[in-house]
């Protein structure tokens, strides 16, 4: 028995007599994820499937828009106007959007863009109608002869 115990205690040794762990095994870095392919941040937010036909373009409203801002120029009554004007140039912003994300296959973004549009343009388009109403009730307080004569002084300097 001490003989099989002197074999159980006996363990091999190395070259210097020393006991070394063998090196720690190399384990590859973990596998990296590659990034999402959408932007969707819920799991209500899920993409729309359209198959092989795409929806119909959206109507960018850009002549609404124009025409607003065109007549918050020429309505121009302080800072109603102006409001206007801004509300106007930023539907055009918005009716030019339309087109680029449609034809780049996002569609509800050209959506989104096409009700901004027409909602922005219809704000721009009641701001010029206000600001025309005010010029009708101001020439009709003030006479027109009155709003003439300036207009004509004008033009002589």
């Amino acid at each position: 028995m001490s003989e099989n115990n002197q074999e159980t205690n006996q363990r091999p040794q190395s070259e210097g007599g020393n006991n070394q762990t063998p090196p720690p095994v190399q384990t590859p870095p973990p596998a990296q994820t590659p990034p999402p392919t959408s932007t969707y941040t819920s799991m209500f937010d899920q993409p729309i499937d359209y198959g092989d036909t795409p929806p119909a373009k959206p109507a960018n409203s850009m002549v609404m828009a124009i025409v607003a801002t065109v007549l918050n120029i020429f309505a121009c009554c302080g800072y109603v106007g102006l409001i206007g004007l801004i509300v106007g140039v930023i539907a055009i912003i918005f009716s030019t959007q339309v087109n680029s994300k449609y034809d780049s296959r996002d569609y509800e973004g050209a959506e989104s863009s096409a009700k901004n549009a027409k909602m922005l343009s219809m704000v721009s388009l009641g701001i010029a109608v206000v600001g025309i109403i005010i010029w009708i009730v101001a020439i009709i307080i003030h006479g027109g002869s009155s709003i003439m004569e300036e207009v004509n002084k004008i033009q002589r300097h």
